[in-house]
């Protein structure tokens, strides 16, 4: 331990905050440099750069330390008053924390001309220009989105398939039996119609879900894009996969219209007379007694007025079969800021393709959704193919990416090796799904 002694007016005790600290100013320093050094992070709407040296110049003023000097930033319409305040070079100031800076909010002007509010407005004006841009791009994505649906189409053809012909051979007996002229076969038209249509109308709240869900996935990527290319490419793609499906639920609700008319018509042409259980008239025999009559049953008749022409529509067998493949596909996207659910999930085939056919058929991820492959002969050698989550705070991670593991190294969006972990270079180290599917092979570009 040393001991000694130091001048009592070389030891400072009037501190403005226990963490504040003197700095000798230097020559060519502005308040405006000390205060983007100290308090850059701290920045916010209302709380600009100005309000900190704002608050540098008062808690000096109020300590007598002469290395600052004039008056608060207050800035004008006129570009004035932003200018104020001067420095004195090899002179001391205090230098105080952020936290301490922000607390004097209040006592301290803030230096903004609109509060902050000029800095929000310029904000949302740039989300609206990237959801509009995410809107003009969208032609750009058409081939993208067709393929995906593509690949899920022929990946569940057989259950698309079963929808659409049972809506159809449906279609085709209702209307085989509203031309024949029993009222029983009409009647049995009329329950087909209706059947259809209450199967549209479940198809089009289906296919109105998924527009949904597509809807909020492109809101959510498109407001927090700030300009990044690849999010705004993803977010063009979800705008169409909405489109669509509105297309299907516009399709499927007209379908379910057009069903019910039609049983509506076939009832019209039914003529339903019910049984009835009655009472004979009185009689009188020959001796002249008076003989009361007897319960007596009338059976009841079902007539038609004729054949009836209700054609055979495939509207609600488009609207049943589309709304299907657009669901299997929506099952295979990000959807909402929920944590997606593995289960629910696949790669689109024109993935998996462009994987060496000996990796197998994949694993899925123990955490998160998504599939991964391994290399048989080489472990070093793997993908995983990750499902985006558009609340994710890597803009690369939004969308549906991919890891890639050559020789025991991470391949970064380059082709290269990145340096480290993925945790070291988490944007190199996850490829959009988008663009990998652009490499020449798997493990470069």
């Amino acid at each position: 331990m040393v001991r000694g002694y130091v001048q009592h007016f070389r030891v400072t005790t009037d501190l403005p905050e226990p963490s504040a600290k003197l700095y000798e100013i230097q020559s060519g320093d502005t308040v405006e440099s000390l205060a983007a050094r100290e308090f850059s992070a701290a920045v916010q709407d209302g709380h600009d750069l100005r309000y900190y040296e704002n608050v540098l110049l008062a808690v000096n003023r109020d300590h007598n330390r002469a290395g600052i000097k004039g008056d608060f930033q207050r800035p004008n319409v006129l570009g004035g008053g932003a200018d104020n305040i001067q420095l004195e070079a090899g002179r001391r100031i205090w230098l105080l924390s952020p936290a301490y800076a922000q607390a004097l909010a209040g006592t301290v002007p803030d230096g903004s001309l609109t509060g902050g509010s000029y800095a929000q407005a310029r904000r949302a004006v740039g989300h609206i220009d990237d959801l509009l841009r995410s809107v003009t791009d969208s032609p750009q994505h058409f081939g993208a989105v067709a393929g995906e649906y593509a690949d899920v189409i022929k990946d569940h053809l057989p259950e698309i398939i079963a929808i659409t012909a049972g809506f159809i051979a449906a279609e085709a007996l209702s209307a085989f039996l509203a031309a024949t002229p029993t009222g029983v076969g009409q009647i049995a038209a009329v329950i087909i119609q209706l059947g259809l249509a209450a199967f549209g109308a479940a198809f089009a709240v289906e296919a109105g879900v998924q527009a949904l869900e597509h809807a909020k996935v492109w809101l959510t990527l498109a407001w927090t894009a700030h300009g990044d290319p690849v999010q705004l490419a993803a977010a063009s793609r979800e705008f169409l996969k909405m489109l669509v499906n509105i297309a299907m639920a516009a399709l499927a609700i007209m379908g379910a219209r057009g069903n019910a008319s039609k049983g509506l018509n076939v009832a019209d042409a039914i003529a339903i007379q019910p049984p009835k259980i009655g009472m004979s008239p009185a009689m009188v025999t020959p001796e002249g007694a008076m003989v009361p009559g007897a319960p007596m049953f009338s059976p009841g008749s079902i007539a038609t007025t004729g054949p009836v022409d209700i054609g055979i529509s495939a509207m609600s067998a488009a609207g049943a079969g589309g709304t299907r493949a657009t669901g299997r596909a929506t099952a295979g996207q990000a959807s909402g800021s929920r944590a997606p659910n593995a289960s629910q999930w696949h790669p689109p085939a024109s993935a998996t393709k462009k994987l060496p056919s000996e990796w197998g058929g994949g694993k899925a991820n123990k955490k998160g959704a998504g599939m991964r492959w391994q290399d048989p002969n080489n472990p070093g050698n793997g993908v995983r193919i990750d499902r985006g989550n558009p609340s994710n705070s890597q803009p690369t991670q939004r969308v549906d990416h991919v890891v890639v593991r050559r020789e025991g190294k991470v391949i970064g969006r380059d082709g290269k090796p990145i340096a480290g972990s993925i945790k070291d270079d988490p944007v190199a180290a996850h490829i959009p799904l988008s663009e990998w599917l652009r490499w020449s092979t798997w493990f470069s570009p």
